[in-house]
C-alpha cells in the first residue's frame, strides 16, 4: 500500500501503533507491526536501504519508541505466556528475540543510545527460549539460512516470498551446502524463477568443481542444470577441457550429449547462440560431426524469431535477449571453409537464403 500512497499508509500504521499502546505489549503484535519498518525482501534483494527514504524516518522512529518503552513488558515473562496457560511460550519467546534483532540496525542506526539496553532485552529473552535455540541464536550474529528460510515461509505476497527463498537459497549456497540451497530453491512457487535458481546454484556447484580439475563432479551437477544457457556452457567447458586432456572420446560423448539435449528444447535464439557455438568448437576437432552440427545449427536458425520481445515487469530474473549481430556465425564456418569451403559454402547460403 506505501508504493501508492505513502502518507495513507504511514497514517494508518501510526494509528495502529497508537491503538497497540492501549494494551499490554504482546510479542506476535511486535512482529507483526516491525514488518512495517523493517527492509522488505525485496529491497534487502536489490541492495535497497529504507532509511535513504527521508519519509519513512518519522514512522520508524516512532515505532522503535514503542519498542523501547514496551519491551521491557516481555521481558518480565508475563506476556509471553500462552492464551490460559501458566508456562513461559518458548516459540513466543524465540520469535521475539529474532524480531528485537531484526530491529537492532534500525536502533543502532536512528537510536544508538537505546541499542545496549534492546541487546540486553534479546539477552534476557534468551532466558526464556529452549536451551537448543538460545544456544543456536547466540553462536551467531548474522542470519542463518534457517533464519532465511523461516523469514520466507511467512512472507506473504508470491513476489516477496520468491526473492526471500532465493536470498536463503542464495545463503545456503555460501556456505558450501549446495544440495540445501537447491532444496530451498525448489520451493519457490513460480516455476521460472524456481528454474533459474536452482539452475544458479548448479551451474556455481558445478564450475566449482570445474575450476579444481573435478570433471566428473562438475558434469553430475551439471546434468541438473535446466537453464539452457547455464547447462550448455558447462557441457562445453567440460568438453574443450577433456580435448585440452588428450580424451577426444569422452569430449565428442560430452558433445553429443549436449547436442541432443539442444535438440529437444524448442527454438529459441538462446538455443541458436549455443549451437553455434557448439559447432565452432566441434569443428576444430571432427570436421565430418561439425558439418553435421552446421546443418542442424542452420535449421534451427531459419525456424528462430529473434524479434524483440517484451520483458514481463514481474519478473526478478531476466534472461538475455540474443540478436542476429550477437551471434558468432563466423567461426564455425570459417573452420569449416577451410577443409571443405564448397560444403561450408552451400550450407552458409542456405543460412542467408532460407
Amino acid at each position: 500500500m506505501r508504493r501508492e500512497n505513502a502518507l495513507l499508509a504511514d497514517q494508518l500504521f501510526s494509528e495502529a501503533l497508537i491503538s497497540a499502546k492501549l494494551h499490554q505489549f504482546l510479542a506476535d503484535e511486535l512482529a507483526s507491526l516491525a514488518v512495517y519498518v523493517l527492509p522488505s525482501e525485496e529491497e534487502l534483494f536489490f541492495g535497497t536501504n529504507p532509511l535513504n527514504d527521508t519519509g519513512r524516518l518519522s514512522v520508524t522512529r516512532q515505532f522503535l519508541d514503542y519498542v523501547y518503552d514496551g519491551s521491557k513488558q516481555l521481558v518480565a515473562g508475563n506476556n509471553l505466556l500462552p492464551a490460559g496457560g501458566n508456562e513461559i511460550d518458548t516459540e513466543l519467546a524465540e520469535r521475539a528475540y529474532y524480531t528485537l534483532k531484526d530491529l537492532l540496525p534500525l536502533f543502532q542506526r536512528l537510536q544508538p543510545e537505546r541499542t545496549a539496553f534492546v541487546e540486553g532485552e534479546m539477552r534476557a529473552l534468551l532466558g526464556f527460549m529452549s536451551p537448543q535455540d538460545a544456544n543456536r541464536a547466540e553462536a551467531t550474529n548474522h542470519e542463518t539460512v534457517d533464519d532465511l528460510v523461516r523469514k520466507a515461509e511467512s512472507t506473504i505476497g508470491e513476489r516477496r516470498r520468491t526473492i526471500a527463498f532465493m536470498r536463503a537459497s542464495a545463503a545456503a549456497l555460501s556456505e558450501g551446502n549446495i544440495e540445501r540451497a537447491v532444496e530451498i530453491g525448489n520451493r519457490i512457487g513460480d516455476l521460472y524463477e524456481r528454474k533459474i535458481q536452482t539452475s544458479f546454484v548448479l551451474y556455481q556447484a558445478a564450475m566449482k568443481q570445474f575450476r579444481e580439475g573435478k570433471l566428473e563432479r562438475a558434469y553430475n551437477y551439471a546434468k541438473g542444470i535446466e537453464f539452457l544457457p547455464q547447462r550448455t556452457a558447462v557441457f562445453h567447458r567440460i568438453a574443450q577441457r577433456l580435448w585440452r586432456d588428450k580424451e577426444p572420446d569422452r569430449a565428442r560423448a560430452t558433445m553429443e550429449e549436449i547436442w541432443d539435449w539442444l535438440g529437444k528444447a524448442e527454438n529459441t535464439p538462446q538455443k541458436a547462440d549455443a549451437m553455434l557455438r557448439l559447432t565452432a568448437t566441434m569443428a576444430q576437432h571432427d570436421t565430418e560431426l561439425g558439418f553435421e552440427f552446421l546443418q542442424s545449427t542452420v535449421r534451427a536458425l531459419n525456424r528462430t524469431d529473434f524479434s524483440f520481445k517484451q520483458i514481463e515487469t514481474n519478473r526478478l530474473s531476466v534472461e538475455l535477449q540474443i540478436t542476429t549481430d550477437m551471434l558468432d556465425v563466423d567461426s564455425c564456418f570459417t573452420t569449416l571453409a577451410g577443409k571443405d569451403f564448397e560444403r561450408s559454402r552451400t550450407n552458409s547460403w542456405v543460412a542467408h537464403e532460407s
